[in-house]
């Protein structure tokens, strides 16, 4: 038989383990309740495609006229006003006029002034409704980044948006 001290002494050990895994369990799903472990990250734009883009000239012309009575389009997150830190969720709301409807098929989604499409990449973790689109998760490279988003209504007409962020 052991003595009353080791019996305590392992007793105390076994509760120790017990106490650390069950703080490693916590702590890994305070983790990913809060978004500092995300598995779920996806590279929105690669970092060749960012160092491609900063490369190239970058000429602020002004945005195209909008056909009246065309969708618009706004920003709801990320808030452009201040820097952004990966990963982005981007949550964007259409609005057709009265008298037409949000054609979702006809999403199409640009990165940067060069205006590389990134439509299928968001379409590949986002699914569009005629009023809005969440997409979660998005991982880009540090810098400042700019999207151009198109959507159309029922009546062909086409609205735009572009906006521009800076992820730290």
């Amino acid at each position: 038989m052991l003595p009353l001290g080791h019996l305590l002494l392992a007793a105390a050990r076994l509760g120790a383990f017990y106490m650390d895994r069950r703080n490693l369990i916590l702590g890994l799903i305070s983790c990913s309740s809060f978004g500092v472990w995300r598995a779920d990250a996806w590279p929105l734009v690669t970092r060749q495609q960012s160092q491609r883009e900063n490369a190239a000239p970058h000429h602020h012309t002004a945005s195209a006229r909008t056909r009246s009575g065309a969708p618009t389009i706004t920003i709801q997150e990320p808030d452009i006003t201040r820097p952004v830190r990966i990963p982005v969720d981007i949550r964007v709301r259409f609005q057709a006029a009265a008298d037409a409807r949000i054609a979702v098929n006809s999403l199409h989604v640009r990165y940067g002034f060069l205006g590389i499409d990134i439509t299928r990449r968001i379409l590949a973790h986002a699914r569009p409704t005629p009023s809005g689109m969440f997409v979660g998760g998005a991982e880009l490279p540090r810098g400042r980044h700019r999207v151009t988003i198109q959507i159309a209504d029922d009546m062909g007409r086409v609205g735009s948006r572009s906006f521009e962020f800076t992820v730290v």
